[in-house]
């Protein structure tokens, strides 16, 4: 599995498939996201097995620990290992990633968090809120997983997510 960065030119399928992949809530509008292309931090990649894109994650590189802010596997290639073997490839670049997940409310999103389980996260006990994208709105209740440990200060990881990525 390969992690090639996009071209600004790939933005608005990246981000047609964000819609698709993310609601309102957990997604930012086109206009902030692509303005994130500027971001010394940010990245997006694709993710290409064997010559061909099967998704894309974004990712913030905050010094000691990276960020999977979003991850999608484009719907023909899902239940394939393809995701698991982007998380591989994406442990292999950094030591430490931090990534939100949904509480395990629905079945879908206790599939996604086994998912991640499975690869190594884990699920930090800690309250955590997921900033609003959206001015005003309220933030979205979510759950903080690391890896390849939990997080020794969940709040301090918390804090540096709502100021480096959030911008609040």
């Amino acid at each position: 599995m390969e992690l090639i960065p996009i071209w600004a030119t790939d933005f608005d399928d990246i981000y047609e498939a964000m819609i698709e992949a993310f609601p309102y809530e957990e997604r930012r509008d086109r206009a902030a996201a692509r303005a994130l292309l500027d971001e010394p931090a940010y990245r997006i990649f694709h993710t290409v097995r064997d010559g061909v894109r099967v998704g894309f994650i974004t990712v913030w590189e905050l010094g000691d620990i990276a960020f999977a802010e979003h991850f999608v596997t484009y719907p023909a290639y899902r239940n394939k290992g393809y995701g698991a073997q982007v998380i591989a490839r994406l442990q292999g670049l950094y030591p430490q990633i931090v990534l939100e997940v949904e509480p395990p409310d629905t079945p879908l999103a206790a599939r996604r968090m086994a998912f991640y389980g499975r690869t190594g996260f884990v699920a930090n006990d800690y309250p955590y809120l997921q900033p609003s994208y959206h001015g005003a709105r309220a933030g979205v209740p979510l759950v903080l997983m690391s890896y390849p440990e939990a997080l020794v200060n969940p709040e301090a990881i918390a804090a540096r997510l709502y100021k480096e990525v959030y911008k609040q």
